[in-house]
Protein backbone atom coordinates (compact mmCIF):
# COMPACT_ATOMS: atom_id res chain seq x y z
CA UNK A 1 0.00 0.00 0.00
CA UNK A 2 1.26 3.29 -1.11
CA UNK A 3 1.74 6.18 1.83
CA UNK A 4 1.06 9.84 0.85
CA UNK A 5 4.21 11.73 1.88
CA UNK A 6 4.85 14.83 2.97
CA UNK A 7 7.89 17.21 2.72
CA UNK A 8 8.86 19.64 5.29
CA UNK A 9 10.40 22.94 4.74
CA UNK A 10 12.05 24.32 7.71
CA UNK A 11 13.98 27.61 8.01
CA UNK A 12 13.31 28.18 4.39
CA UNK A 13 11.80 31.52 3.34
CA UNK A 14 9.24 31.36 0.18
CA UNK A 15 11.91 33.14 -2.11
CA UNK A 16 14.34 30.48 -0.99
CA UNK A 17 12.51 27.58 -2.00
CA UNK A 18 11.24 29.22 -5.03
CA UNK A 19 14.82 29.90 -6.18
CA UNK A 20 15.95 26.16 -4.77
CA UNK A 21 13.27 24.87 -7.81
CA UNK A 22 14.18 27.21 -10.09
CA UNK A 23 17.70 26.50 -9.58
CA UNK A 24 16.99 22.46 -10.36
CA UNK A 25 14.92 23.42 -12.83
CA UNK A 26 17.78 25.17 -14.69
CA UNK A 27 20.16 22.18 -13.63
CA UNK A 28 17.57 19.92 -16.03
CA UNK A 29 17.40 22.25 -18.56
CA UNK A 30 21.34 21.77 -19.06
CA UNK A 31 21.31 18.25 -18.54
CA UNK A 32 18.70 18.03 -21.10
CA UNK A 33 20.66 20.80 -23.27
CA UNK A 34 23.80 18.48 -23.31
CA UNK A 35 22.20 15.36 -24.06
CA UNK A 36 20.75 16.75 -27.07
CA UNK A 37 24.07 18.30 -28.32
CA UNK A 38 25.58 14.78 -28.07
CA UNK A 39 23.83 14.01 -30.93
CA UNK A 40 24.57 17.12 -32.96
CA UNK A 41 26.43 15.01 -35.51
CA UNK A 42 23.32 12.99 -36.40
CA UNK A 43 20.93 14.45 -39.05
CA UNK A 44 18.66 12.11 -38.47
CA UNK A 45 17.39 10.62 -35.11
CA UNK A 46 15.34 7.08 -34.67
CA UNK A 47 12.34 6.45 -32.78
CA UNK A 48 14.87 5.34 -29.77
CA UNK A 49 17.25 8.36 -30.16
CA UNK A 50 14.31 10.98 -30.02
CA UNK A 51 12.59 8.92 -27.19
CA UNK A 52 16.01 8.62 -25.03
CA UNK A 53 16.43 12.44 -26.19
CA UNK A 54 13.25 13.87 -24.90
CA UNK A 55 13.27 11.46 -21.94
CA UNK A 56 9.61 9.91 -23.06
CA UNK A 57 8.64 6.33 -24.36
CA UNK A 58 8.77 4.97 -27.87
CA UNK A 59 4.46 4.76 -27.47
CA UNK A 60 4.98 8.69 -26.94
CA UNK A 61 6.54 9.44 -30.05
CA UNK A 62 4.34 7.00 -31.73
CA UNK A 63 1.61 9.51 -30.26
CA UNK A 64 3.07 12.30 -30.50
CA UNK A 65 3.64 11.55 -34.46
CA UNK A 66 0.18 10.54 -34.97
CA UNK A 67 -0.70 13.75 -33.80
CA UNK A 68 1.57 15.63 -36.42
CA UNK A 69 3.56 16.94 -33.40
CA UNK A 70 7.02 15.19 -34.13
CA UNK A 71 7.30 14.55 -38.44
CA UNK A 72 8.27 10.64 -39.11
CA UNK A 73 9.67 10.25 -42.36
CA UNK A 74 9.68 6.70 -43.69
CA UNK A 75 12.47 5.39 -45.08
CA UNK A 76 11.95 1.64 -47.12
CA UNK A 77 9.69 -0.02 -45.66
CA UNK A 78 9.96 -0.34 -41.86
CA UNK A 79 12.64 2.40 -41.00
CA UNK A 80 10.98 5.83 -39.11
CA UNK A 81 13.60 8.55 -38.91
CA UNK A 82 13.34 12.19 -37.26
CA UNK A 83 14.73 15.41 -38.45
CA UNK A 84 17.20 16.64 -35.66
CA UNK A 85 15.94 20.03 -36.84
CA UNK A 86 12.17 19.40 -36.87
CA UNK A 87 12.73 18.38 -33.04
CA UNK A 88 14.70 21.01 -32.28
CA UNK A 89 12.28 23.25 -33.44
CA UNK A 90 9.85 21.81 -31.82
CA UNK A 91 11.48 21.91 -28.63
CA UNK A 92 12.24 25.83 -28.94
CA UNK A 93 8.18 26.72 -30.24
CA UNK A 94 7.20 24.64 -27.22
CA UNK A 95 9.76 26.35 -24.92
CA UNK A 96 8.62 29.98 -25.94
CA UNK A 97 4.78 29.44 -25.69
Amino acid sequence: MKQNQAMLVHNTTEDELVQKILKGVDEKFLEFERKFNQHETNEWLTRKEVSELLSVSLVTISEWSKKKLLIPYKIGKNRIRFKKSDIEHVLNNSINE
